[in-house]
């Protein structure tokens, strides 16, 4: 029998899941169903088994669970605003194949340098067959895949942010998307400036420069990979606050950007 992993979430959406161009579902499908038509040597992506909006029964009616679902009884205040076509969210489900672990969970620095390779091999090749953005390259969004023969691959998770860049254009200007430590400075700001695949190869250049500073496992010394305990955790944190690149995590958008912008001028700042 093969193992599966199931993915349930709220993901920001539109209303009728027809007109729903950043449905990940369907951006995953495109994936699958391109890779397996033109076999792309070596990429490792997710592989979609099925997936869809969730519905519940109320009587015979199937309802979509949504945010509207929801709210339909708040009262007028708090209805007016979750009821924004910017905030309505629909309520996923996805059985996806490849399976992995956690970024931290590697080993050495070669293995940390396969799969970041892998990772971005697929995003290079999404972005040049599909004109698919990731737009949230992170290390939540990167999973280690340990193959029977010993290899260690890449696999690059998480398209509920995806957008096709040939097709949305207002999506690729001004809105911001990403995980704060990791997000490129156009990204930061909400710039206007049109939001490119450079744009998630700078979030790459801070991941490289984040795991560099604070190391992996649970010592940060690349050699534990075990989940850490809540006391190693506690003063790992503290040991990481005293780094300048913590700065990149907490505080305002402006005061991350000007972090980022102090650490990255020169080796002195790190």
């Amino acid at each position: 029998m093969a193992t599966v992993v199931i993915k349930d979430a709220f993901a920001l959406a539109k209303r009728n899941a027809s007109e729903d161009d950043r449905d990940e579902v369907k951006t995953l499908k495109t994936i699958r169903d391109t890779f397996e038509r033109k076999k792309p040597n070596g990429i490792l992506y997710p592989k979609i088994v099925v997936g869809g909006r969730v519905s519940f029964n109320r009587g015979s009616q199937p309802i979509e669970d949504t945010t509207s679902t929801i709210y339909a009884g708040a009262n007028d205040e708090l209805l007016a605003i979750v009821s924004s076509d910017s905030l309505f969210r629909a309520h996923r489900r996805i059985v996806m194949k490849t399976i992995g672990e956690p970024l931290r969970t590697v080993r050495t620095v070669k293995e940390f340098v396969a799969v970041i390779y892998d990772a971005m091999k697929c995003h290079y090749m999404v972005v040049k067959l599909y004109k698919i953005l990731h737009r949230d390259i992170s290390d939540n969004n990167i999973l280690v895949v340990r193959i029977k023969d010993g290899t260690v691959r890449g696999l690059l998770i998480d398209f509920d942010c995806a957008i096709d860049i040939s097709k949305d254009k207002e999506g690729v200007r001004g809105e911001m998307t990403g995980t704060r430590p990791f997000m490129s400075l156009n990204n930061l700001l909400r710039s206007n400036v049109m939001r490119t695949s450079l744009d998630d190869w700078e979030s790459m250049l801070y991941l490289l420069c984040w795991y560099a500073t604070i190391g992996f496992g649970t010592n940060g010394d690349c050699t534990e990979a075990q989940e850490p305990s809540t006391e190693q955790k506690l003063v790992k944190e503290q040991k990481h606050r005293d780094l300048h690149i913590a700065k990149w995590r907490h505080g305002t958008l402006v005061a991350i950007t000007k972090a980022k912008l102090t650490n990255l001028r020169s080796l002195d700042n790190f």
